[in-house]
């Protein structure tokens, strides 16, 4: 199945994908690492892929319109957030009309809490996709190309009929090292040059080395929603391997910014993998979300493997 994957345009360049999704006033433009995830999960499952991100490159609806005739895909997915979700349902009835028969799944973080709403207002959207969506979309793909029943999908809701329904609650994934690199998506994607954190030496890469957050900032969308508070991450050989492909494959890249909510929740986990930087030679320089009280032996040590912000 062909699958296109779209953060679609809002207030020019509208950063969808952060905690706190604005345009904001320093520029500042995150990578769509969460649809990126589920994009190389779904190419690892052997569906054709296709990534855009129009507020970064500046594509507007209609260009995106375009860009997704070409393309012609069998499914889009469109992330939403609350700001943007009046405008995403409409990007949701343009995209139907150009492509009728084409599946539309919506995520994010608005949807996964007003699913209902969602699909009770807009008939162009066909699926939600609740919560962690990396296998989902996936499922769904699987399911409409075999013909079987989407009840057997956890974590979506759809129309059947006149009801709406929503399936099982999907399990957070534990094992996160089983999820594909999402850098060789962005490379092949994606223009690093169009993305900006300015915390971070330009142009930066946007990683996720682990979810959920230990903390309870009341404002923090992300656990409170999707992850929840306890901090899951991969296992540090295979953050590190990314790192070293980054530094192997784009050039570019000056530093890699890790978007994690609590990177050092598990101070085990940081020391080591500070080490391994170390012992693998990852040149690049890294900026890591800490909160205040982490130790000093956890915060000296990632200084040392290159923590520069």
């Amino acid at each position: 199945m062909k699958i296109q994957f779209i953060n679609p345009p809002y207030l020019g360049r509208f950063s969808r994908a952060q905690r706190s999704p604005g345009v904001i006033k320093s520029g500042t433009m995150y990578y769509p690492y969460w649809l990126a995830h589920a994009a190389a999960v779904a190419e690892q499952r052997g569906h054709e892929i296709d990534l855009v991100d129009c507020p970064a490159s500046r594509k507007s609806e209609a260009e995106l319109l375009r860009h997704v005739q070409q393309f012609s895909p069998d499914m889009m997915v469109i992330e939403s957030v609350t700001a943007s979700w009046n405008a995403d349902c409409q990007v949701a009835v343009h995209l139907k009309q150009v492509l009728p028969m084409a599946k539309i799944v919506m995520v994010g973080t608005h949807v996964t809490a007003m699913w209902r709403e969602t699909l009770a207002q807009q008939a162009a959207i066909d699926y939600i996709a609740i919560g962690e969506y990396d296998y989902t979309i996936s499922d769904i793909a699987d399911a409409l190309e075999r013909n079987r029943d989407l009840q057997d999908i956890a974590g979506m809701a759809y129309r059947n009929g006149s009801a709406l329904v929503q399936t099982a609650e999907r399990p957070l994934i534990e094992n996160l090292d089983e999820l594909p690199w999402i850098a060789p998506i962005y490379k092949r994607f994606l223009n690093p040059f169009d993305y900006y954190f300015n915390l971070s030496y330009q142009p930066m890469v946007m990683l996720i080395a682990g979810r959920g957050c230990n903390a309870v900032c009341f404002y923090c969308v992300y656990p409170q929603v999707v992850h929840g508070h306890r901090y899951r991450h991969c296992t540090p050989d295979y953050i590190v391997a990314e790192m070293l492909w980054v530094q192997e494959n784009m050039p570019d890249i000056r530093e890699i910014t890790f978007e994690d909510d609590n990177f050092a929740a598990d101070r085990s986990f940081a020391r080591r993998f500070a080490e391994l930087v170390q012992e693998k030679k990852v040149r690049l320089p890294f900026f890591a979300n800490l909160r205040t009280n982490v130790d000093f032996d956890t915060l000296k040590a990632l200084r040392e493997a290159g923590l520069r912000n």
